[in-house]
């Protein structure tokens, strides 16, 4: 996983360009409920990104998401 798919599959859920959505938007702000939400949890788990839906609704930015990620790959949290 990078930020930069992390990003992208976010934009096209929401059918944005990855360029509208800055690191610490809300995402909910720009129409991500919570069914997409599921949905993308569910793919980036198949892809071995194994981290709880609940952390990812708890802090629903890209900048949070991120950490998320990089803490459950055993890195440090790091934005690009």
């Amino acid at each position: 996983m990078t930020m930069a798919r992390l990003c992208t599959d976010v934009a096209r859920m929401i059918g944005e360009s990855p360029e509208e959505i800055a690191d610490d938007d809300n995402l909910v702000d720009h129409g991500l409920d919570s069914m997409r939400m599921l949905d993308l949890v569910s793919r980036w788990n198949d892809d071995g990104v194994a981290v709880p839906f609940s952390d990812f609704i708890e802090r629903p930015t890209l900048r949070d998401w991120w950490e998320l990620v990089q803490r459950h790959q055993g890195r440090d949290p790091e934005v690009s």
